[in-house]
């Protein structure tokens, strides 16, 4: 080998042993590609911005903002033993969001008398019962949790849980319209984006006169108020549909 090939040789050699120190020092390493990639992902699935924030769940199968829901409900009240109490109603109401909405509600109550009263009146004596009429009331609905459920793999249910809280009146045998308290907790099950199915536990409470059923020389006479509260477990087959431009 000549002197002058030599030194060409020696040169195209290191020219590219400093190209590859060059392209080693410019990769990114594993752990910089990993933060790479999460960083792409947190760009195209969350919200960016410090004005307006996008929620986590940006596209929801099932929408209810903007619409009006009308459902039938029907279910079991509990508050005296010694009476067996039955629930019916309407439920109208309208979601601003998907989180938040109001509603007004009206119950119906069918009620008989129990096992309990049954055995008490076969020995002769009776209860100062106070049987509930109906209810009416607003409330305010906020749903804090929306997911998905897996039926046995085979099919998927969408949900959401919900939190209720308002006032109203109820009519019992005695009282026109006692001021009624009342809370609840609920799920909602979609079946279709127009009907679901919903289950709601109420808690209600009010203050009832008390009339007096078995002193017979005192029949009908006022002696007291008494402080009730009142278990709806109840179902209801709810339908909704848009209003004002709701979401699909």
């Amino acid at each position: 080998m000549q002197f002058h090939q030599w030194i060409a040789l020696s040169i195209l050699m290191s020219s590219a042993a400093v190209v590859k120190a060059q392209d080693a020092a410019t990769a990114p390493s594993e752990a910089e590609s990993e933060v790479l990639e999460v960083e792409k992902v947190k760009e195209k699935y969350w919200a960016q911005g410090e004005e307006s924030q996008l929620g986590v769940v940006q596209n929801r199968t099932y929408s209810k903002a903007g619409k009006i829901q009308i459902g039938l409900l029907g279910g079991r009240s509990s508050d005296d033993p010694f009476l067996s109490t039955m629930a019916y109603g309407l439920n109208l109401g309208y979601n601003f969001s998907e989180f938040w909405g109001a509603s007004l509600v009206g119950l119906g109550y069918s009620v008989k008398g129990s096992n309990a009263l049954e055995t008490l009146q076969a020995g002769g004596k009776e209860a100062n019962t106070v049987a509930p009429k109906s209810y009416f009331g607003a409330e305010a609905t906020g749903s804090f949790l929306y997911g998905k459920l897996s039926l046995l793999g085979a099919s998927i249910i969408y949900y959401d849980m919900h939190a209720t809280g308002g006032a109203g009146v109820t009519k019992t045998e005695n009282d026109a319209a006692a001021p009624t308290v009342s809370l609840g907790l609920g799920q909602r099950f979609y079946i279709t984006k127009s009907f679901s199915l919903r289950m709601d536990y109420r808690f209600q409470t009010f203050q009832a006169t008390v009339k007096e059923k078995e002193i017979k020389a005192r029949l009908g006479e006022e002696i007291g108020k008494l402080r009730h509260y009142n278990h709806v477990i109840a179902m209801e087959l709810g339908w909704m549909f848009d209003f004002g431009g709701g979401a699909q």
